[in-house]
């Protein structure tokens, strides 16, 4: 069914200054409930909607992010319309910086750290990430939402370990888990 309303009301956008790279892909509503419905589809595959867009005229659901992408390329959700299957797999062939959704790159981090304590060298290792974005995008914020705290200083290293109100995340269902985590205080 997802197919058929990405098809007929669905728009793949794709970004000419960043060499035609996946950019939004909106799918059209004017009824804020249908809007609702369409989020409710898309939620139960796992892909987050952005925000809507509801400027009179232009109203409709946005999705953006490569990790939606993914999800959406996983369910072949716009194979149903050739043209917008064509620009949705250029558009996302021409990612080139693997980019998390708002609040996964933070549950990553969680998952880790409930493993183990670590160094925010080490999980910037594992994460594939700089420093800097594995602490403030991810530590800097868990850390004031109560997930994370400082660990001990071991030879001038921060070791960083998770709090019970993390662990209580982890037990939430994925989708849960990352609308919470996306959230920054």
């Amino acid at each position: 069914m997802l197919r058929g309303i990405i098809a007929s009301e669905g728009n793949v956008r794709l970004i000419r200054k960043s060499n035609d790279r996946l950019g939004e892909i909106s799918v059209a509503g004017k009824e804020k409930e249908k809007r609702e419905f369409i989020r409710k589809l898309l939620m139960n595959l796992e892909i987050l909607p952005d925000r809507d867009k509801e400027i009179e005229g232009q109203e409709c659901v946005l999705i953006t992010g490569l990790s939606n992408f993914k999800l959406m390329a996983k369910w072949r959700l716009c194979r149903l319309q050739p043209e917008k299957e064509e620009r949705f797999e250029k558009g996302i062939k021409n990612f080139r910086k693997v980019e998390s959704r708002k609040g996964e790159l933070r549950l990553k981090i969680l998952q880790l750290l409930a493993k183990d304590e670590r160094t925010c060298y080490q999980l910037a290792s594992i994460l594939d990430r700089s420093l800097s974005t594995i602490y403030r995008k991810g530590l800097k914020i868990l850390v004031k939402q109560g997930y994370v705290e400082r660990g001990e200083l071991v030879k001038r290293i921060r070791r960083w370990k998770i709090t019970k109100n993390g662990l209580e995340i982890l037990k939430l269902p994925p989708t849960i888990a990352l609308e919470i985590l996306r959230k920054v205080p």
